[in-house]
């Protein structure tokens, strides 16, 4: 059953909006609402304040907020059961169990010219369990990350060196005994990195788990709309609802511009999400539920002026401004005057708002706060991917050299946004990884590497190199550095030694260890053992992204100036290195994995 045909038995069921980052996704919860932040994390899809309810019961506009909740706002969880191959003899043979048979059968229906049970009981693979969450508004095709571990039961030592087969994934779900499984959703499959690669502690199950990134493709578009209240269900609301969305977003195709909204029925309006806002959904269901669906001219005269006067008071400036950009290019001239005040927080909010009304005039407002103020920096940075404006590229190469490690690759993922064909977004495909290079940045060298959506290496700046005193060693192999600023490969045989010299600089050791088959998981383990023998000359840093957990604190608008996250500079000190602010983040990740599993623990691990 599509979700669409669920509709009447969701009516009365809360579709919540909310955002907490982890592994694989993001898990949303919550209403809709572009409540201050002055009382909620940076997520724009925190549940609404007490009173910003009062005030929607107290207005005299009609706003959409008032008689509809979102539908497939939500994140939705998937999971599969699929084979880990090339594991190095570090596999096992899964027990007997409903996992192993639901393996079996998948492999058996995929006609490999092998036999199945000789398979499963090789030391080179892995039952392995698959588990992932698909973005609101998802389309046939997208990306997301997928969360790999296995049984508790297993007698397999490591998954590090595994490749997942093709995996079909979709909703299970425990009813008593019986595990009944959803439709199709998506597919899954790549190579996985081990949460050894990235964390410190050294047990087993760390081995035994971790991640593919963009590792699963959605094959069901995710429906997105608006459900209108039980009370309001009228054929004639939902037209006149959607009527007033298109008034202000349209999109455009090969045929013409149409309307983002389409009423389906009595009580359901679909919508496509806004290109200006493909980047923040959240943002997008803000500005949809802030329309107002049935006002006259001079009603809405009357309202652009309250809402101008609400936009110089800090405790109701930043719904004005999101009221404000619902309203569309009529606001423009409220929001570019609201820049001229001398509050730097206020002045944030307007030119957030201008920005996805691509008008740039707050580009500069929006680099400050990416640069200095860490509980806004996500918002910061997003709001900038969404201006078509030639200048962005330029801010955001700028930010490229903040002393901020996460303002820095926070610019750079921006970047990618915002013009995907920039020559320093392109990159240079090595294998089953990117490295981009990003030189002639002022701040100090590092190299970063990702864990979130793609397999990357980004190295901000020049001369990035490894000591004479370099030696990394496996069998076989033997690399080292030279004395005259080089580095020596050497490949071990019975037919004689292979030797090569390359430059001591970082982009030429990574390139040459790509041609020598090093993977993305290769790559790191060198470079950290490097960092962790002091022979790296530049910072090491993995997934310095920006963080949505963060609280912005009254007061302190754009008072920060350091490298505010302190994100780790070895990856052997992951516990040691993160702030206050992370650790909360990391503690909020591990609730919300726990919340997703729970459900299906006893499928999972055979109810041990």
């Amino acid at each position: 059953m599509t979700e669409s045909g669920n509709l009447a038995k969701r009516m009365n069921r809360s579709t919540r909006l909310g955002r907490r980052m982890f592994l694989t996704g993001v898990v949303m919860s919550g209403m809709v609402g572009c409540n201050s932040f002055l009382s909620r994390s940076q997520s724009p899809d925190q549940p609404l304040s007490k009173s910003f309810q009062n005030d929607l019961k107290e207005s005299k506009a009609g706003y959409i907020i008032e008689k509809c909740k979102i539908f497939g706002g939500e994140y939705r969880k998937t999971e599969g059961i699929g084979l880990a191959f090339g594991l190095k003899d570090s596999g096992s043979n899964p027990r007997p169990g409903a996992q192993r048979d639901h393996l079996k059968k998948e492999l058996t229906s995929q006609s490999l010219d092998v036999n199945v049970e000789e398979l499963l009981a090789g030391k080179d693979t892995e039952l392995v369990l698959l588990k992932g969450l698909i973005p609101p508004g998802a389309k046939k095709g997208d990306r997301f990350d997928v969360e790999v571990g296995t049984l508790s039961s297993t007698e397999a030592t490591s998954i590090e060196y595994g490749m997942v087969s093709k995996t079909r994934m979709m909703p299970f779900e425990l009813a008593g005994r019986n595990v009944r499984k959803g439709n199709l959703d998506a597919m899954a499959d790549g190579r996985i990195l081990a949460d050894s690669l990235f964390e410190s502690r050294k047990d087993e199950r760390n081995q035994l788990s971790g991640f593919v990134l963009g590792g699963g493709v959605v094959v069901e578009e995710r429906e997105l709309g608006l459900l209108l209240s039980s009370d309001d269900v009228s054929t004639k609301l939902a037209v006149q609802i959607a009527r007033a969305i298109n008034q202000r977003f349209t999109f455009a195709d090969k045929a013409g511009h149409y309307g983002i909204a389409k009423p389906n029925n009595d009580r359901f309006v679909t919508l496509v999400v806004a290109n200006e806002y493909k980047h923040n959904l959240g943002r997008f269901l803000d500005v949809v539920s802030n329309i107002v669906y049935a006002e006259t001219t001079e009603l809405a005269l009357n309202r652009m002026e309250q809402l101008e006067k609400e936009l110089a008071n800090v405790k109701t400036a930043e719904l004005a401004a999101c009221r404000l950009e619902a309203m569309g290019k009529d606001a423009t001239p409220i929001l570019k005057r609201a820049l001229r005040n001398e509050n730097l927080e206020l002045k944030f909010y307007a030119a957030e708002a201008l920005a996805y009304m691509d008008e740039p005039d707050g580009i500069s407002h929006l680099e400050m706060v990416a640069e200095k103020e860490p509980a806004l920096r996500w918002k910061a940075l997003t709001a900038l991917s969404s201006i078509n404006d030639p200048e962005v590229a330029n801010v955001l190469v700028r930010l490229m050299s903040s002393k901020s490690a996460e303002t820095r690759y926070g610019a750079f993922q921006a970047l990618m946004n915002h013009s995907p064909n920039h020559p320093l977004a392109e990159g240079k495909a090595l294998g089953d990884f990117k490295m981009h290079q990003i030189p002639g940045t002022s701040g100090q060298p590092m190299i970063h590497f990702s864990r979130k959506k793609r397999a990357e290496i980004v190295l901000f700046g020049d001369n990035q190199t490894v000591s004479e005193d370099f030696l990394y060693v496996q069998p076989n192999l033997t690399i080292k550095g030279t004395q005259n600023g080089n580095v020596s490969i050497t490949r071990h045989s019975v037919k004689g030694d292979q030797k090569m010299v390359i430059t001591n600089q970082l982009s030429d050791l990574i390139e040459t260890l790509y041609r020598q088959g090093f993977t993305y998981s290769d790559q790191i383990k060198v470079l950290t053992q490097a960092k962790n023998a002091g022979t790296l000359n530049t910072r090491l840093v993995v997934n310095a992204v920006p963080k949505l957990g963060r609280t912005y604190v009254p007061g302190q608008f754009a008072n920060e100036t350091g490298d505010d996250e302190a994100v780790m500079d070895s990856l052997s000190t992951t516990t040691s290195a993160v702030t206050k602010e992370d650790q909360v983040n990391d503690q909020e990740s591990e609730s919300a994995k726990s919340t997703v599993t729970s459900r299906w623990k006893n499928w999972f691990t055979g109810g041990k």
